[in-house]
């Protein structure tokens, strides 16, 4: 009696093997990153991931306590703001500037969220899994130069404002990776430069119609050039970053009088509306 108790018990376990195979089988019910980027469009959703997050940082962003622009315009001089209530010129008088204020905390936070987008996009686009899936000639660098650009403009904004900042070279795929150190003197903006000198080679001069606003080559000169100026400002007066400076300016005015019909004739008129001359 006890032989056929084992017997059946042994065939009752074969059969409910196979069973629990079947449901650990089981297709997730979300996307993940293995299955996810199929197609060039689905990468291109990728890709406007890092802007997306740009906007919140710009646009209203209520519920963070948004909207952040006192963060970086009452600081200056050009600017002044008081809201119904009579408050809101606590930055301007710089006793807001710390991290006590909730605004603060949402800007960092903003712009780490939008550089780790830009480092996941990044690690996709090196995969060659992702790279088959382009059809548009052009396109996958097109991309790389993009969050090359978008995580150095994040990188400029936190040196300028914090300058300890820590960099975040790559995708963070562990907890060791998870905790950064400060950066020192020039790094982070010496890490947006070199960054911007990849990205420049890879950008478009244009995007079709319908796809205005994306970055393009002349938009990277014009990030560079600004980086150029900011390192020279905080370096005493570097004649180097100066001349890095003078040189991609002219790039972007070489890129910019090549639109124009007749470019000698365009600049005569600009300089003669501005009460200035030149030979010819």
């Amino acid at each position: 009696m006890k032989q056929i108790k084992y017997i059946i018990l042994g065939l009752l376990l074969i059969s409910v093997s196979p069973a629990c195979n079947k449901v650990l089988e089981v297709t997730p019910g979300v996307p993940l990153e293995s299955n996810y980027f199929t197609s060039e469009a689905k990468v291109q959703g990728g890709i406007a991931g890092p802007y997306a997050k740009l906007v919140d940082i710009h646009g209203g962003y209520m519920s963070s306590g948004g909207p952040f622009f006192p963060v970086w315009l009452l600081p200056g001089d050009d600017i002044t703001y008081q809201n119904a209530s009579g408050s809101g010129a606590e930055f301007e008088t710089f006793s807001g500037l710390n991290s006590s204020d909730g605004r603060i905390a949402s800007v960092w936070q903003l712009y780490y969220q939008a550089i780790t987008r830009c480092n996941f996009m990044l690690n996709m686009l090196s995969e060659p899994a992702i790279q088959a899936v382009f059809t548009t000639p052009g396109l996958k660098d097109n991309n790389v130069g993009e969050m090359l650009f978008l995580r150095s403009y994040c990188d400029l904004l936190l040196w300028d404002w914090f300058r300890k900042a820590p960099i975040q070279y790559d995708r963070i795929t562990s907890m060791d990776s998870l905790y950064l150190p400060p950066s020192k003197g020039f790094d982070m903006l010496d890490f947006a430069i070199a960054s911007l000198q990849r990205a420049i080679p890879l950008l478009p001069t244009s995007w079709p119609a319908g796809q205005e606003g994306r970055i393009t080559k002349d938009g990277a000169y014009g990030l560079l050039v600004k980086c150029y100026v900011e390192r020279a400002c905080y370096n005493n007066k570097n004649a180097a970053d100066y001349a890095n400076w003078c040189l991609n300016l002219g790039i972007i005015l070489i890129i910019v009088l090549k639109t124009i019909p007749n470019p000698y004739l365009n600049c005569r008129q600009l300089n003669c509306q501005m009460g200035q001359t030149i030979p010819g």
